[in-house]
């Protein structure tokens, strides 16, 4: 995001402002994508091998809220 003020202050032309804001956004897509993955690979895997009902659903509640953000 300082890339993208700095090019803002310095009054670049828009067009390449708007490509390097969506480069941002698609780092930072691919980087939540990357964190969901591990989560469900992780934390998720393990509330279902626990065989806890409480635990697993908490757990389907929890990514469900994420993808409905």
């Amino acid at each position: 995001m300082n890339a993208v003020a700095r090019m803002i202050d310095d009054r670049e032309y828009c067009p390449n402002i708007i490509q390097q804001i969506r480069a941002a956004k698609n780092a930072l897509q691919s980087l939540e994508s990357e964190i969901l993955r591990g989560h469900i690979r992780g934390c998720v895997k393990k509330a279902f091998q626990s065989k806890d009902a409480f635990e697993t659903n908490d757990k389907i509640e929890e990514i469900l809220e994420l993808i409905n953000r």
